[in-house]
């Protein structure tokens, strides 16, 4: 006589249920929580960078604030300055994929324009502001919402020569017409 299984119950299979949908609810607030603390110790780290620039640039050690900034690569995003600032905005932005890792990036060289525009190297200093402007706008594309992008965005494009901006983000400005009116 053959031995037949007997199925689950209704009730069990609904309490089978409710525990994988817990556990899977448990482990997604991890994740979640996980990336949120990542963050914003990257932010605290960001923070920190940006004030010991600011400190350099203030005592004029622009030599210091510019060695100091691009030192923070490694630690920031795992890939020394020169590497990572030789590629084009696109591939950068695919590269650390994260809208708030390429925000962060694109701050760096926002500052790092400045350190060149008081060390009265006006060209180097453009490239670096229309790189950031680039980096804002793959930023941009990604989270939409994020008002620093936005504002960054603003103030970069009105003040930066825009002819040498990438056609790709020429038409994200154009078809942005909050942020392409102040151009």
């Amino acid at each position: 006589m053959a031995h037949r299984a007997r199925p689950y119950s209704v009730a069990r299979r609904e309490l089978l249920f409710q525990r994988q949908r817990a556990e899977t609810t448990a482990l997604a607030v991890h994740d979640v929580m996980f990336e949120r603390d990542y963050f914003l110790r990257l932010l605290k780290q960001l923070s920190a960078l940006l004030a010991a620039i600011l400190k350099l640039k203030r005592e004029e050690k622009l030599d210091a604030a510019l060695e100091q900034l691009q030192g923070a690569f490694p630690p920031f995003f795992g890939i020394e300055y020169r590497t990572l600032v030789g590629f084009d905005s696109a591939s950068v932005a695919q590269l650390l994929v994260d809208s708030t890792r390429i925000k962060i990036l694109a701050q760096l060289l926002e500052e790092e324009a400045d350190i060149h525009r008081r060390r009265v190297d006006v060209q180097l200093s453009a490239a670096k502001q229309l790189h950031a402007l680039e980096l804002y706008i793959e930023a941009a594309q990604r989270n939409p919402a994020d008002s620093e992008v936005s504002a960054a965005i603003l103030r970069l494009s009105s003040r930066a020569e825009l002819t040498d901006l990438g056609e790709r983000y020429c038409q994200w400005l154009r078809s942005h017409p909050e942020i392409g009116a102040r151009r």
